[in-house]
C-alpha cells in the first residue's frame, strides 16, 4: 500500500468521526434544553402553589385587620390581646419568610 493511498482512508476516518462527535453534541444540547424546559413548568407550579398560599394568608390577615378596625375602641381596651392574635402575629412572621422565599424564586426565573 502506498502513502498516497492511506491519505483518503485517514481523511475518511478523521471525518466520520469529527462528524459523530458533532452530531452527539447536538443531540446533548437539544437534551438539555428539553429538561430546561420541563424544569422549568415544575418551578412555575411550585411558585403558581406558593402564590397561592401567600395570597390566601394574605387575605386571611386582611379580613382580621378588617374585624379590628370595625371593633369599639372600648371593647380593643377592655379585652388584652388572645392567643388566637398572638398565633396570628406569629404567623404573620412566618408569612414574610415565605413571602422572601416567593421574592428569591421570582428572581431566579428571570
Amino acid at each position: 500500500m502506498n502513502f498516497m493511498e492511506l491519505i483518503p482512508i485517514i481523511g475518511i476516518t478523521a471525518g466520520s468521526i469529527l462528524t459523530g462527535f458533532v452530531i452527539a453534541k447536538i443531540v446533548g444540547l437539544i437534551k438539555y434544553w428539553i429538561d430546561r424546559r420541563h424544569d422549568n413548568s415544575d418551578d412555575i407550579e411550585l411558585l403558581l402553589h406558593q402564590f397561592n398560599n401567600y395570597k390566601k394568608s394574605v387575605e386571611k390577615r386582611l379580613q382580621h385587620l378588617e374585624t379590628i378596625v370595625t371593633e369599639d375602641p372600648d371593647e380593643r381596651q377592655q379585652n388584652p390581646l388572645l392567643d388566637s392574635e398572638l398565633n396570628q402575629m406569629s404567623d404573620a412572621n412566618d408569612e414574610k419568610t415565605e413571602q422572601s422565599r416567593l421574592q428569591n424564586m421570582l428572581k431566579k426565573t428571570h
